[in-house]
């Protein structure tokens, strides 16, 4: 399978990107260090997206996620979105990042649930769960086998 990881860099879009190689998925990182600005090109690079591939969209770009998201609503994609608890708990240290990411889940579970469009996970993460990339690998493949989950929400103690 063709995946496509928007911020694979580094950190948990990195370790994703090379667990998904070493099943021997084709991966394809679209980032600023490939010299793509998510917010600036994402019609660019949207194109260029097969159809039947997984989409993960991982990186943060004030608010793009949205634009992202409702350009590959209507393909023929799996999507995975990570959204973040801080959607719902705001912290007051990231009230620009919280918004973001409100804006981000209620658009997603709008289309998922309101207009039922399958093919679309959100993993909320919290503290440092995102540093787990197993699990959260281990949780997309299952959900790729059980595309009617629409969300995991991690925690950490």
């Amino acid at each position: 399978m063709k995946i496509y990881i928007l911020g694979k860099s580094r950190g948990l879009g990195y370790d994703l990107g090379e667990l998904f190689k070493a099943d021997g998925h084709q991966v394809i990182g679209i980032d600023r260090s490939t010299g793509i600005d998510i917010k600036i090109d994402y019609q660019n690079f949207l194109q260029d997206i097969e159809p039947d591939s997984l989409v993960i969209i991982n990186a943060y770009a004030d608010g793009s996620q949205i634009s992202v998201l409702e350009q590959l609503i209507n393909r023929k994609n799996k999507v995975v979105v990570m959204g973040s608890i801080a959607a719902r708990y705001q912290d007051s240290s990231m009230l620009e990042y919280s918004k973001n990411k409100k804006d981000l889940e209620d658009y997603f579970m709008h289309q998922a649930i309101e207009t039922k469009k399958s093919d679309l996970l959100i993993l909320n993460l919290t503290g440092k769960s995102y540093l787990n990339s197993k699990l959260i690998y281990n949780s997309i493949n299952f959900w790729l086998l059980n595309t009617d989950i629409i969300a995991f929400s991690y925690r950490t103690k």
